[in-house]
């Protein structure tokens, strides 16, 4: 969103109801957080190798006739998942799960909220649920779709900084992501890569009100 008064607008603040100095400091946020999101959009999105073996998996946004990265999903040739969403490059938000199990999430370089799951090999039975996924805009610009094994392209408007999740779960081919996880959401697209075991799911959940 561009237009000053109508960001103010949907965080329910009247510009008649601010003094001077309020209006001021607002604009003045509003301003960086436009140059901010125009920094992040102006990057292409990762490009890939074509020796690379890895299997990888997006969430864009349609943004007029282009399509901006928010998230995406990499199974590496060892098979290890990594949830990567694109924001600051000293942010570098993401999560990963090894082979022995260890799911953690890591942002400014601390890992944060390390817990041991089940190992990624032929005993992994049921479901992981790996987290939901909030915050997004249409980010990097997706100049080359084939860097991606697929792109699961989001309409405007369901997604976006205050609404909307990613909702990522891994599961035993042919089974399902436990119910509870979902149970509060609606969920308006999935896509299922089967690719390898465990399966990884990846579903879009709107708010509400969209």
């Amino acid at each position: 969103m561009d237009d000053f008064e109508a960001w103010l607008s949907a965080q329910g603040i009247a510009a008649d109801s601010l003094t001077p100095e309020q209006f001021a400091v607002l604009r003045r946020a509003f301003g960086e957080g436009v140059q901010r999101a125009a920094s992040w959009r102006a990057p292409p999105a990762p490009s890939r190798s074509p020796r690379k073996s890895d299997r990888r998996y997006a969430v864009a946004i349609q943004d007029g006739d282009e399509l901006g990265l928010t998230f995406w999903i990499k199974r590496s040739a060892k098979g290890e998942i990594f949830l990567l969403y694109p924001r600051e490059p000293e942010m570098d938000p993401h999560a990963s799960y090894h082979l022995d199990g260890t799911y953690h999430q890591k942002s400014y370089g601390l890992a944060m909220s390390a817990r041991k799951r089940q190992a990624l090999d032929s005993s992994f039975k049921g479901a992981e649920h790996l987290g939901t996924f909030g915050g997004h805009g249409a980010g990097p610009r997706i100049n080359d779709a084939s860097a991606f094994d697929d792109v699961l392209v989001v309409p405007p408007g369901i997604l976006h900084g205050r609404g909307g999740c990613i909702v990522v779960d891994l599961v035993e081919p042919g089974a399902r992501p436990a119910a509870h996880h979902r149970e509060t959401l609606r969920i308006v697209d999935e896509r299922i890569y089967q690719d390898s075991s465990p399966w990884i799911v990846v579903a879009i959940a709107a708010s509400p009100d969209v």
